[in-house]
């Protein structure tokens, strides 16, 4: 995708609206600089984005937000069930197991290394706070998408599903480590379950390739193939 930013192999995209744009996720601790050169370098300045759309609370995904914030004042599009955790900054991990005993070694050795904590984000009334599924963002931003309920990774996640198909799922799949035999779900999860469940609702309403923040987009047939052996 042409408005793709990557730090630390987590991806962000970035969606023309009608007065700036949409960013999809912001995170990793201490990378704010590094997501302002990356930005500059799609001639984007942080002030033009309006609106930051999160997938949910982890580190990775929200970390640089109310950087960002500070910066470009712009209206943040969250779940409800992400709340209490991002006026904290905290990373929930504790429901959260590996897909195999693999990752669950990989897991374990780089964990020391991750700053699961980050500055908290201050919500204010301006902000979207949605409550239902299948919401539509049309009339916030301009972009012809709905907002879907996909938990499983982890309950308060979202996807951005567009009318041409385009899936933003954040971590409900994933296309990286694929050598390690989960294939496109994701590595860690708190509900496997629910993520093919959350699959099953793409489906549904119409998702034809899957945008994923870890790995490059698929074709939404990967899932289909691997929901028919559940």
């Amino acid at each position: 995708m042409k408005n793709k930013i990557s730090i630390n192999d987590t991806n962000y995209y970035l969606l023309e609206e009608k007065d700036g744009y949409l960013l999809i996720d912001a995170g990793w601790v201490g990378k704010y600089s590094k997501f302002k050169e990356s930005l500059s370098e799609l001639n984007i300045k942080v002030d033009s984005i309006k609106h930051i759309f999160l997938t949910h609370h982890h580190h990775d995904h929200a970390a640089l937000i109310q950087d960002i914030r500070e910066e470009s004042r712009c209206k943040l599009i969250l779940h409800e069930t992400q709340i209490n955790f991002l006026k904290k900054g905290i990373t929930r991990i504790e429901n959260t197991k590996q897909y195999n005993i693999y990752l669950k070694l990989l897991d374990k050795a780089i964990s020391p290394f991750i700053h699961y904590s980050y500055k908290p984000i201050i919500l204010n009334e301006s902000d979207i706070i949605v409550t239902i599924d299948n919401y539509d963002i049309y009339d916030h931003t301009g972009i012809k998408g709905k907002i879907i309920h996909t938990p499983g990774h982890s309950n308060d996640s979202i996807s951005l599903l567009l009318e041409n198909g385009n899936a933003f799922v954040g971590d409900a799949a994933m296309n990286i480590l694929k050598l390690f035999g989960h294939k496109y779900r994701p590595i860690e999860a708190e509900d496997y379950n629910e993520v093919y469940n959350s699959w099953g609702k793409l489906i549904q309403y119409g998702a034809k390739k899957i945008f994923p923040s870890h790995g490059n987009s698929f074709c939404v047939e990967q899932l289909k193939e691997i929901l028919k052996t559940i």
